[in-house]
């Protein structure tokens, strides 16, 4: 793998990005990434591998990998990303630090490279949520330039909860069967206890502040993630990379080019039977949402990590797990965003 010979020149800033220098932002420079933004390891470029801030040894994250890492490490006060399957969510989980991924559209895209037009986001990256909030706030004022923006009266709105803080709220959690830590491989399964402790720490303190914990059918939501990558729309993305695979196919990463390849395999017919099946769960899910009575969905971001040499042996599976709880958010037309809530051991965030 190698850097392109002749990469694009971009003419213009992403329309968010200017929206945040003429707000005072100044722009310290580009990161790395895995490549296309096609991973959730932070492995997949031709740069290097960016490495974890508390263990070199393992994942950064991705495929916003050096946006996470920057941020963690104190280089800049904060960063964007995109998230099309939670790029902007586990390097933030895998780094100490929130991801916040707004409901697509809310944030321009105007500028951005797409990876899959129809769901991508731009993500953004801080130490704390009400950073990320006012971020938000700023950037969102450049909605309008593309033709996948929406305003945010358009957007899906779900239950409130007070900005100051609710005396008393509900969230939901996965059904059991769909949160077991030592279903990720034999790769992770040394830390899978320490993950378990850490996601019932987890639901502790929210408990704390006033949460009421209770359970929600996980079905829809998994299966809406199992679509991701195991369904048609692995050929928007290979159509977002027709161009570089016909005119230099060795820029683009092995594993991202067996992805992009695979994409072709898809006939319309599946792709219209895919879109139905969505649909479908979009109700599921929201019946599910409705009939516990939770106000917010409370997962993992990721159930758990592994070494970069881990990854490299086994590139597809592993990167599939980091996906578990973050894959469905964009197809389900939700928000998320990562927050730090513990530890799982010294050198290993969670939230």
């Amino acid at each position: 793998l190698r850097p392109p010979r002749r990469a694009p020149i971009a003419h213009e800033s992403a329309a968010v990005v200017e929206k945040l220098q003429d707000h005072g932002a100044l722009v310290i420079g580009k990161t790395n990434l895995d490549c296309a933004a096609t991973g959730l390891v932070g492995v997949r470029s031709p740069y290097g591998a960016c490495q974890n801030s508390f263990d070199r040894e393992f994942l950064s994250g991705g495929s916003s990998s050096g946006s996470g890492v920057a941020v963690a490490l104190g280089q800049v006060s904060f960063s964007l990303g995109t998230d099309t399957a939670g790029s902007g969510r586990v390097p933030a989980a895998l780094n100490n630090i929130v991801g916040l991924k707004a409901s697509r559209g809310l944030l321009s895209t105007h500028g951005l490279l797409p990876a899959c037009k129809s769901l991508d986001c731009v993500s953004i990256f801080s130490l704390t949520v009400s950073e990320a909030q006012r971020i938000m706030e700023v950037a969102a004022k450049a909605s309008g330039a593309d033709p996948w923006d929406r305003p945010a009266k358009d957007l899906a709105q779900g239950p409130r909860l007070p900005p100051s803080g609710p005396v008393s709220f509900r969230f939901g959690i996965p059904s059991r069967p769909f949160v077991d830590f030592n279903s990720f491989g034999s790769a992770a399964q040394a830390r899978a206890q320490q993950y378990a402790e850490a996601w019932e720490r987890s639901i502790e303190a929210v408990k704390a502040i006033g949460g009421t914990c209770v359970e929600v059918d996980y079905s829809p939501f998994q299966e809406a993630a199992n679509l991701l990558y195991q369904g048609p729309w692995v050929a928007e993305r290979s159509s977002s990379l027709t161009n570089w695979l016909n005119a230099d196919a060795e820029v683009v990463d092995a594993t991202v080019r067996a992805i992009a390849e695979h994409g072709q395999e898809w006939s319309a017919q599946q792709c219209f039977e895919a879109m139905y099946r969505l649909q479908q769960l979009r109700l599921e899910a929201r019946q599910a949402l409705h009939e516990s009575q939770a106000q917010l969905l409370l997962t993992p971001t990721v159930g758990a990590t592994y070494t970069i040499q881990d990854v490299l042996a086994d590139p597809i599976a592993l990167n599939t797990n980091l996906g578990r709880y973050t894959n469905h958010m964009n197809l389900l037309d939700l928000c998320g965003i990562a927050v730090p809530t513990t530890f799982a051991s010294p050198i290993l965030p969670f939230g």
